[in-house]
């Protein structure tokens, strides 16, 4: 998949990770970088080309820009954990999120 055709410009979209992080996260939530290096658009479209996918241009562009990948955590203090052998709803656990560049 070659991403420079995806826009007239030939261009990826600019990266918004920063923009969306600073308009919906507060103080109750927890930022970590996560991935090592910035990804090369290239090297996402071999990777969408040999798993068959095509991944998003806003994730193309995430994953090569300035944070290529994150790790969100909601503290503990705002939802706190379940505690051991405790069952709830699946959604009840769901905490965190993290992205990063797709592995080869």
């Amino acid at each position: 998949m070659d991403f420079a055709r995806e826009t007239p410009s030939g261009a990826l979209p600019e990266d918004q990770t920063e923009a969306i992080l600073d308009a919906h996260l507060d103080r109750d939530f927890r930022v970590f970088p996560l991935a090592e290096a910035r990804a090369v658009a290239a090297e996402v479209g071999s990777i969408a080309a040999r798993l068959g996918v095509r991944y998003p241009r806003e994730f193309v562009s995430h994953v090569c820009g300035r944070i290529p990948g994150l790790y969100v955590e909601v503290k503990e203090e705002v939802w706190p954990r379940p505690a051991a052998y405790d069952t709830g709803p699946f959604w009840s656990f769901l905490y965190a999120l993290h992205s990063r560049r797709p592995q080869r």
